[in-house]
């Protein structure tokens, strides 16, 4: 009985972070492609901006976001790497 709790207990855990570590992904390659002042209109771009949009949210407005010719540096989103960084901890 306690060996089968640990083993779901493992599981659970490796499955949370793998779910973080996905969303973590996608917003590391948003702020990417915000520094590369990728095409919003290209398909991929467009995928990773909407997907991420949603884990973003709580986040808009928290700070300015410093931007040059098409090059933005989404702060709001790096604190959000935070965030779910120590969410996933917990």
């Amino acid at each position: 009985m306690i060996e089968s709790q640990r083993v779901f207990s493992l599981k659970l855990t490796h499955f949370v972070w793998l779910i973080f570590g996905v969303i973590e992904g996608l917003i590391g390659l948003r702020v990417l492609l915000k520094l590369m002042a990728a095409n919003p209109n290209n398909a991929f771009a467009s995928m990773i901006y909407g997907t991420t949009a949603v884990f973003l949210a709580p986040f808009r407005g928290l700070t300015v976001e410093p931007s040059a010719g098409g090059i933005v540096l989404e702060l709001s989103s790096i604190i959000a790497l935070g965030v779910y960084a120590m969410l996933a901890w917990v």
